[in-house]
């Protein structure tokens, strides 16, 4: 009785556990993308970018998409490949948030 007790604990623990896990994996580039372009219009229809932050912010996120675009282009993105876009979209996220809090306002103060 107590290995039977002690066995249906054990599978209540770990499947307790199992369930925690991500049901997801990573966002997908375009994803990530798509909420990098969004944050910018947001910033600066908000006003906390300014229209040259804005525009120099958007020819940056096409570079990171042209080179999502060019990894896509054999039907594949290999583990390196994905490991430079996620380089570059991490410095675009940190980029986007920079300039949105560095207090260059758009409009009135």
């Amino acid at each position: 009785m107590k290995k039977i007790l002690f066995a249906l604990a054990f599978i209540a623990g770990t499947t307790a556990f199992a369930t925690a896990q991500r049901a997801y994996g990573p966002a997908s580039p375009q994803a990530r993308s798509n909420d990098q372009e969004y944050r910018i219009r947001e910033g600066f229809y908000r006003g906390d970018l300014t229209r040259r932050e804005a525009a120099r912010l958007q020819s940056q996120q096409r570079d990171v998409e042209r080179a999502i675009f060019r990894a896509k282009a054999d039907g594949f993105i290999s583990r390196s490949e994905r490991r430079h876009i996620d380089t570059l979209q991490d410095r675009m996220n940190w980029a986007i948030a920079r300039e949105r809090r560095d207090f260059d306002r758009r409009g009135r103060y």
